[in-house]
């Protein structure tokens, strides 16, 4: 059983940030976001555990591993809600212009809203537009695609750290657990 022991925030601040947990789960965070995994919990024995993160601005990709496989086992909260992933891939948007969430491959994928409206996505192909505070499912196009490419696409400078600080000199710091005492501690727990 492998638990995260920190709450991680991944700043992605020119380029990407790739995270791959241990059931194989891989989050791609594009320039310019916000995600923070609030909790990791993994049991390899049993391939069930939980991970549930927040995406507060920006673009992102998720590979569902073994835990997305079971119903509500990987959720990811944006502002206007939560989506949850069951046996796939989504890639999404938040803040600053349209709120998109493309369905790649997999079983469902499910909005909840702030206030309790639920819109599922099942079939790939297929794209839950958030823009105006309405869920809007209507088919991906190649405009939205060729978004996410680009958003994407990478550049050279990334943060990674637990906790980000300003210095005087207008740096970000990290002022938190060292990642490696987190990966550290995740392998002996697997081994």
């Amino acid at each position: 059983r492998v638990i995260v022991p920190v709450q991680a925030e991944y700043l992605a601040l020119e380029g990407l940030v790739q995270v791959l947990l241990v059931d194989g789960s891989t989050f791609t965070v594009g320039p310019g976001s916000d995600l923070v995994i609030d909790k990791f919990v993994y049991d390899p024995e049993k391939n069930q555990g939980e991970v549930f993160a927040s995406l507060g601005k920006g673009v992102l990709r998720f590979v569902g591993g073994k835990i997305s496989k079971k119903e509500g086992g990987v959720t990811v909260r944006i502002p206007s809600g939560a989506i949850a992933i069951r046996g796939g891939m989504f890639q999404g948007k938040v803040g600053g212009g349209p709120s998109l969430f493309s369905f790649l491959y997999g079983v469902e994928m499910k909005f909840t809203g702030k206030s309790g409206q639920v819109s599922r996505v099942y079939q790939p192909g297929y794209t839950l537009d958030l823009t105006g505070g309405i869920p809007h499912i209507r088919m991906t196009t190649a405009e939205d695609t060729q978004y996410f490419m680009r958003a994407l696409a990478g550049g050279s400078k990334v943060a990674l750290a637990t906790k980000l600080k300003r210095r005087a000199d207008g740096k970000l710091f990290n002022t938190g657990v060292d990642i490696a005492e987190i990966e550290e501690e995740g392998t002996q727990d697997v081994i």
